[in-house]
């Protein structure tokens, strides 16, 4: 072991001071309407804040005059401002920061804050240059929500651009990416996924901004959504902004197969197939209308459909039917026209037999008259229940005894199919006018019971239905028992309206065929009645659009449906 002594000098009598050195941290001038604000930090050199110091401000004597704290009732600031033959003078806050507003801007770098130091730390000078505050850049698309065709090779989305402050004339590059929307009902929207850059365009602050998207980069129909960037820069701060997109392609009807010569008796079978730029169509319905009534809906699997066709009797050659594809997912359009089909009637027509039967009516007459037998019994010519009958209607299928109730299900007048989700209300009068005495929602296989109540068998009890997808149902309440509720598809009612329109207003949108809402449309605009054009539109627009109208646009086109035009009988 080494053992070190070690003398220790003599004491002196002199005291040892130790002092921290101070120093203003981000100490500038931030130019504001009006002014400017002198701030900054004042810290020692181990980075704790000094707090409660007087910072004095010195320089422009100008700028200095009516200074005052920058936020009244605040930490910083609150020991205000006051003069000194130097300047003006400022207690800094707990963080060690000051802050004091100028009544005009100084030069940049006229003024100095000064820290005196104490009997723990030294002095501290910094000049005070003017920061620049980034300009901050607003982008907004030229729609709230954008259509995008797939059926085209290139799409164009146009966005603005303008700043708060300064920063309008100077260039700056803008990128659009393409992600999945958010999914979910509104304010409960989860985050978008991943996204995918489609484009990018120069473009300088105030100017619009164009970008040339390919379609093929967008993907398949549906719903989407775009989001626009800047990534910021020195004078600019970063910006983006997104918007829902709906990527929509047209399905085009053809028939798959010759047309067979049918008999009307027994109807005739249709192969169709529906096809648009971005491939088969997956799903979606095809109906059929034949002198403007219905004669038959298929729907429709990988582009395919299958078609079975109620004709009426005819004496003509050959009837006519028009087809249409009604969608079901979301961005999958019909086009415009429906695709005609002419059917071939077998056989010589029932007008060119007629001479044969007549004399075979003669022939059986004398029969008759020299060997009659028995009289048959007559058959009943009712006609049994119809699933689908092709319109909305309550029917009931049994009376029930006594007071039991009412019980049944809820079907597409079209298809047959069960409605599930609708509302089936019991809507009795009442002393200030009505009220819903019951009410139930259909399951999947559109079922539904209403319990016996007394004010239903009273006069004016209604039965209200209504569902997301069919036009809402009102109808006099029946007698208890089992009831068939068909609703008819808003699509659908929305078409009869506008055919029914037709129909009054006569020529020139009247016509032998059914017409469609974009040939009322183009009559409307030849014909110079714009309300009538743009209610045709929208006709067409929900009928045929990626989207199926819901109760509110229903109304809405009710609404806006305008009145119906004496006919024109001048070639009459």
């Amino acid at each position: 072991m080494c053992i070190v002594g070690v003398t220790a000098p003599a004491w002196t009598g002199e005291r040892v001071r130790v002092r921290a050195d101070a120093a203003f941290g981000a100490a500038g001038l931030v130019p504001e309407e009006g002014g400017a604000r002198a701030t900054g930090t004042l810290r020692d050199d181990v980075g704790s804040p000094i707090a409660d110091a007087e910072v004095i401000l010195s320089g422009d004597a100008a700028s200095l005059l009516g200074a005052q704290a920058c936020t009244a009732g605040s930490d910083i600031g609150r020991g205000g401002v006051r003069s000194t033959h130097e300047g003006v003078a400022t207690l800094t806050d707990a963080q060690g920061r000051f802050c004091v507003k100028l009544a005009a801007p100084p030069p940049d770098g006229a003024l100095t804050v000064h820290y005196s130091g104490d009997s723990l730390r030294g002095e501290a000078s910094a000049r005070l240059a003017t920061q620049r505050i980034p300009g901050t850049v607003r982008l907004a698309f030229d729609a709230p929500r954008l259509v995008a065709s797939l059926d085209v090779p290139s799409a164009r989305v146009a966005v603005s651009t303008r700043t708060e402050g300064s920063g309008t004339g100077t260039p700056i590059r803008l990128v659009l990416s393409q992600g999945p929307g958010p999914v979910g009902p509104p304010g409960q929207e989860q985050p978008p996924g991943p996204e995918q850059e489609l484009a990018a365009a120069d473009v300088v602050v105030g100017a619009v901004a164009r970008f040339d998207v390919e379609t093929r980069l967008l993907g398949g129909p549906g719903p989407s959504r775009l989001t626009v960037r800047f990534p910021g820069s020195a004078a600019l701060s970063a910006a983006s902004e997104w918007v829902h997109v709906d990527r929509v392609t047209t399905v085009h009807l053809a028939l798959a197969g010759t047309v067979a010569p049918a008999n009307p008796s027994r109807g005739a079978e249709l192969h169709l197939a529906a096809s648009s730029s971005a491939g088969p169509a997956p799903d979606g319905w095809v109906e059929a209308v034949v002198n403007g009534q219905p004669a038959g809906v298929a729907p429709v699997e990988r582009g395919a459909a299958r078609l079975s066709l109620t004709l009426p009797a005819t004496r003509r050659d050959a009837v006519v039917a028009t087809v249409r594809y009604v969608p079901e997912s979301p961005g999958w359009v019909p086009g415009p026209e429906g695709l005609a089909v002419t059917i071939p009637i077998a056989g010589p027509s029932t007008h060119r037999l007629a001479p044969w039967l007549l004399g075979a009516a003669a022939i059986a007459y004398v029969v008759l008259r020299a060997w009659r037998r028995p009289p048959r019994a007559i058959r009943s010519a009712a006609r049994p229940h119809e699933a689908a009958p092709g319109r909305a209607v309550v029917e009931l299928v049994r009376a029930a005894p006594g007071h039991s109730g009412w019980q049944g299900t809820v079907t597409d007048a079209h298809e047959g199919t069960p409605v599930a989700g609708a509302r089936v209300n019991l809507v009795v009068p009442v002393f200030d006018g009505e009220g819903v005495a019951a009410t139930v929602t259909t399951p999947e296989d559109g079922s539904f019971t209403l319990p016996p109540i007394e004010a239903g068998r009273s006069a004016g009890a209604r039965l209200v239905v209504a569902a997301p997808h069919h036009a809402t149902l009102t109808e006099p309440l029946p007698r208890d028992g089992v009831l068939s509720i068909c609703l008819v598809g808003r699509r659908r009612a929305l078409l009869d309206r506008l055919v029914a329109w037709t129909t009054q207003a006569g020529r020139p949108f009247a016509r032998k065929a059914e017409p469609t809402p974009h040939e009322v449309a183009q009559v409307a605009r030849r014909e110079r009645r714009e309300d009538v054009e743009a209610w045709a539109s929208a006709v067409n627009e929900a009928a045929f659009g990626p989207s199926p109208p819901d109760e509110r646009a229903d109304e809405a086109l009710r609404r806006a449906e305008p009145p119906a035009p004496a006919p024109d009988r001048s070639d009459r």
